[in-house]
């Protein structure tokens, strides 16, 4: 089976890095509406972008 990175972004207004990640955390931990994400096969090093609400 393929290796996968995903890397969920998030746009944040933030005091500083640290509170821009507190901010991250949160909005997962609240029933998380993420659907956008950057999908990177490890092997191939070929990345696509993913929208999980489109067919």
């Amino acid at each position: 089976m393929p290796e996968f990175q995903v890397v969920w972004k998030i746009e944040v207004n933030a005091e500083n890095a640290k509170h821009a990640a507190q901010i991250a955390l949160e909005c997962q931990a609240e029933g998380s509406t993420a659907r956008f994400f950057e999908v990177t096969d490890l092997e191939s090093g070929d990345s696509v972008n993913v929208d999980l609400l489109e067919e």
